[in-house]
């Protein structure tokens, strides 16, 4: 277990590597026995069965909606660096991209989201840019995508035409 103090605050830190993944951030405990027990916590949690949930909250990250614009589709996503993600994206891609919104989203939000707009989706993170799906971009624009994901909870559900 690593735990230390950092200069300039009076917080203890924490940094180690979970499944090949490196995990740091502040304990916000004032002594290194209270860091220390906050990590073991940190650690047992990560190992219960739905550590995903907190192995995204301990990853600060963005989520994002980049426009595949000729094919008329969306990817909905999470990055840790989402201009880093545009760009690696950008660079795989025959059709020109474009970011249509970033903000502050974590893995359940994301979740929520792929579950709501369900009827649009295409292949992986992608979804047809219609309808519900349009609707929540909006939303994503000017309230961010857990109030996206809220108000889409009361959309009426689609009824597909045969």
């Amino acid at each position: 277990m690593t735990v230390f103090p950092r200069p300039g605050t009076p917080y203890w830190h924490y940094e180690f590597q979970h499944q090949h993944v490196r995990y740091r951030g502040s304990t916000k405990k004032t002594t290194e026995s209270e860091a220390l027990k906050f990590e073991k916590e940190l650690r047992a949690k990560m190992d219960a069965p739905d550590a995903r949930v907190y192995q995204s909250y301990l990853m600060p990250t963005q989520g994002y909606i980049i426009q595949a614009r000729r094919l008329k589709m969306v990817k909905i996503g999470i990055a840790r660096d989402v201009e880093r993600r545009f760009k690696g994206l950008e660079s795989m891609n025959a059709d020109a991209l474009e970011l249509l919104w970033s903000g502050d989203c974590d893995y359940v939000t994301e979740r929520k989201a792929h579950d709501l707009l369900r009827d649009h989706h295409s292949h992986s993170e992608w979804f047809q840019n219609e309808g519900l799906v349009t609707e929540f971009i909006e939303l994503c624009k000017a309230h961010g995508i857990k109030a996206a994901c809220e108000k889409g909870r009361s959309y009426p559900t689609p009824v597909k035409e045969e």
